[in-house]
């Protein structure tokens, strides 16, 4: 047991941060070009795309995990997936509105 969880789940558990680790390079610099945008006052368009990005990690969720509208059924590693596809989806819009909105 880890932490008090049955073996079953920490081994979903695992899977799960496995999966994260390797997208944890665009979560960083995500996070760093949001603070970046939110310290020069750009925070309507932060705060635009995590909503947008909140809405659709929730609907790949949901068609990750459970195999719905023809994606394939993964569980946990679905999850993970669509947690990594929006570090991605957030780090690239952030990184193109540099260029896109200039002063």
């Amino acid at each position: 047991m880890h932490v008090g969880h049955p073996t079953a789940i920490a081994s979903e558990e695992v899977k799960f941060f496995k999966m994260l680790c390797y997208g944890a390079f665009p979560c960083i610099a995500e996070a760093t070009l949001s603070s970046f945008y939110i310290g020069r006052g750009k925070t309507n368009f932060v705060f635009l795309l995590s909503l947008l990005a909140v809405i659709t990690n929730i609907i790949l969720d949901y068609c990750l995990i459970f195999g719905h509208f023809g994606f394939p059924e993964l569980g946990i590693t679905g999850a993970a997936l669509a947690t990594k596809y929006i570090f991605n989806y957030r780090l690239r819009n952030l990184w193109c509105f540099n260029y896109v909105k200039k002063e």
